[in-house]
This record gives structure tokens, C-alpha cells and sequence, in this order.
């Protein structure tokens, strides 16, 4: 005898049908939650490509034959970086920071920026002198510790073009320092090819942190920084 009438058939169906909905409603689910994490991970080396890690540029700022090198272009970049970073975090202290570009034979350039210091007196490491905290100083310091570790191929570099730029006036003492500077960076390359200049905001042109820790809201501009004139030692 067939107990299976066409009843109970139809209510199977009508029980296996829900199964199949509730596999298919967690198969989209499983995509979805795929697909957002694939996004996230974009999204999340997109950002780490942001870093100052060294990486060769898709903008070429070498000069071309019989060009120079765009020193003030260099340091303009550098000022809109601190002046961005005063209007983020106002300070009473000064803002500074520095780049370099290695350029190739071949046309093509590798380069990093450093980050935004924060320059102000020494009042806390008694056996260093007062600008020892200056911006400039780390500035200068970041450079020296990116030439000790570069790794490239010195009989293809034409030049490494190096910045340091200061939100304000660059002191006196800072000033006597820096004439050794470009002869250490050479060293820490171990390549005579290391081209230095600094820029500074000139009084008159800027401001005063302790007065205005955002700054004025003026925008800087080109003709608001200097190239500061010193005799590097050779």
C-alpha cells in the first residue's frame, strides 16, 4: 500500500521550500560581508600609501636638462604642509619639516617628506644648547637618519636635492649649526651629490606662534618665504 498521498507530498515541498529560501538568504549575506571586507582592506592600504614612507613619485620634480631644481616650489610644499598642520593643532611653538628627492639618470625620482616638528627652547636637557629643540634641528636630524639607511645605487643618482623649511625666523644659533649640515648629509649618503637649502617665513612676512597659535588666516604664498643665505662647509 503507498502511504505517500499526494497530501503529504505537497506538504514537504511546502517544508523544503523555507530550507531553501534560509540557504540562499545566507549565501547573499556571506557575499555582502565579503564584499565590505574587500573594501575595508582597499581603503586601509589606500591610507597606508599616505605614509612618509619612501616610494618613487608619479610627479617628476627633477629638473630637466639645462633646468635647475625648483628650490622655492620644494619649500612652498613643506609651508602649506606646517601651515596645514597649525590650523589642525594651534601651538605656541614654531612649525618645521623637511623633504628630499633622490633623481635618477634614467629621468625618475624617489623622495619622502617628513613629519610636521614642533621647535621651541631647551629648557629641559641641561647639557644641550637652547635651540636644541628648534624644529629646524629635527628637521635636520630626520635627514641625517634617512641618508644613513638609503639603499640605492649611487652611480645612477645625478642629484639628491634636500629641503628644510621654518614657520618662523630661523635664530642665530640654529643658523651656526646648519653650515656643517650639507658636509653631514653628504657623509650619512656617502655621496658628494647631497644639495642642501633651507627656507624660513623672514620677520615681517610671518608671525608670532605666541600671539596667534593658529596662525593669522592669511594664506601663505611664495613670496612670503626666503631661502636662508649660508656658506655650507664644502
Amino acid at each position: 500500500m503507498d502511504f505517500d498521498s499526494p497530501d503529504i507530498d505537497a506538504r514537504r515541498e511546502d517544508v523544503s521550500r523555507p530550507d531553501t529560501a534560509r540557504k540562499g538568504a545566507r549565501v547573499w549575506l556571506i557575499l555582502i560581508l565579503v564584499g565590505f571586507l574587500l573594501l575595508a582592506l582597499v581603503v586601509a592600504l589606500s591610507n597606508a600609501g599616505v605614509s612618509t614612507v619612501t616610494q618613487t613619485t608619479t610627479e617628476n620634480q627633477c629638473p630637466q636638462a639645462g633646468q635647475g631644481f625648483d628650490e622655492r616650489q620644494a619649500a612652498f610644499t613643506l609651508a602649506q604642509k606646517a601651515e596645514e598642520q597649525r590650523v589642525a593643532t594651534p601651538t605656541t611653538a614654531n612649525y618645521g619639516l623637511s623633504s628630499y628627492i633622490v633623481c635618477y639618470q634614467n629621468g625618475t625620482e624617489q623622495g619622502d617628506q617628513s613629519p610636521v616638528f614642533k621647535g621651541y627652547d631647551n629648557y629641559t636637557y641641561t647639557d644641550h644648547p637652547r635651540n636644541y629643540t628648534h624644529s629646524e634641528q629635527s628637521a635636520y636630524g630626520w635627514l641625517q637618519l634617512q641618508f644613513s639607511r638609503l639603499s640605492i645605487d649611487l652611480n645612477q643618482v645625478t642629484t639628491i636635492y634636500t629641503v628644510i623649511f621654518t614657520q618662523t625666523a630661523m635664530c642665530s644659533s640654529c643658523k651656526k649649526d646648519a653650515v656643517s649640515w650639507q658636509r653631514t648629509l653628504r657623509q650619512k649618503a656617502n655621496t658628494d651629490k647631497v644639495s642642501l637649502s633651507i627656507w624660513e617665513i623672514p620677520f615681517g612676512q610671518g608671525f608670532d606662534p605666541a600671539t596667534y597659535p593658529i596662525g593669522t588666516g592669511i594664506p601663505i604664498t611664495q613670496d612670503m618665504i626666503e631661502k636662508v643665505r649660508i656658506q655650507f662647509l664644502p
